[in-house]
């Protein structure tokens, strides 16, 4: 859903991404996640190589075990096996995205040691599931999560986070694609605690449309509707307690809002540490 306003629809979308794999050489290499629903119109291509977490492939994650900021995980490639990675992040999606990485770097020869030891260090990607302030044992993550799947793992890796309640603040950026605002509403609600409906970056439109679409097609009754941004993230913020996590979404690091054509200087993360100063 990330590019539908470009692209129209998920095959139109696919079918761009899929030209560029058309102009490979014909020695080149097309590595495809075995795990995505697109990924056997693949099999025509004679230099595939697949990856994945769930299904048997070329390369297959394995014995993956969660600990609280890390991943360990084995690697099985035909008869060959790869023993002792580990990832310095929690969540399977950064695995499913470290894998082809790895495949990569084996392809290339690269000693195991270098790319376990890379793998162990990665830095840390700002927006992405950051943790930014802890307030009374709750954690507060900005996030740059802006899209129904996007939503969807997010919260799924952060119920695993913790056994206490789980709170987003999200919205959807005006201007773009409609269509999955409805999505992202019924995925936030089903998947949250609570969810603080709010405005990001309306463009043109009215951000109160936007909010009420997003949830045209709720049922639940676990949500908020508050248009003004910072509100918002201090009544998600107020409503955790200890062991709780509050998810803010949809503008990661941006430092920017742009409403009615104006934009205007905003940061998720400096509204938090204000916050939290005034809870202190």
């Amino acid at each position: 859903h990330e590019h539908l306003n470009t692209h129209k629809s998920m095959e139109e979308y696919f079918e761009a991404k899929f030209r560029l794999f058309r102009q490979l050489k014909p020695d080149g290499l097309a590595i495809v996640n075995k795990d995505d629903i697109y990924a056997n119109r693949f099999k025509s291509f004679s230099n595939l190589i697949t990856y994945s977490i769930e299904k048997p492939s070329d390369f297959q994650a394995i014995n993956i075990e969660r600990k609280q900021n890390h991943l360990t995980f084995d690697i099985k490639a035909g008869s060959n096996l790869y023993q002792g990675f580990k990832l310095n992040k929690s969540e399977l999606y950064n695995l499913a995205n470290a894998l082809p990485g790895i495949v990569i770097a084996l392809k290339e020869e690269i000693p195991l040691s270098v790319i376990k030891k890379r793998l162990a260090n990665t830095p840390v990607v700002p927006g992405r599931l950051e943790k930014i302030a802890t307030v009374d044992k709750a954690d507060i993550y900005v996030d740059f999560a802006h899209t129904p799947n996007a939503i969807a793992n997010l919260l799924t890796e952060a119920r695993k986070k913790t056994d206490g309640k789980l709170i987003i603040v999200c919205g959807a950026t005006g201007n773009k694609d409609q269509t999955k605002r409805p999505l992202m509403g019924k995925i936030a609600t089903e998947l949250a605690d609570y969810v603080v409906f709010t405005t990001e970056d309306p463009y043109d439109e009215n951000p109160e449309e936007i909010i009420d679409q997003m949830t045209s097609e709720v049922t639940k009754t676990n949500y908020f509707k508050i248009g003004n941004r910072k509100s918002a993230i201090s009544l998600g913020i107020a409503m955790s307690g200890p062991g709780d996590i509050v998810l803010v979404t949809g503008k990661g690091r941006e430092t920017t809002m742009t409403e009615k054509g104006i934009k205007q200087s905003y940061s998720d993360v400096e509204t938090i540490y204000e916050i939290v100063r005034k809870l202190k």
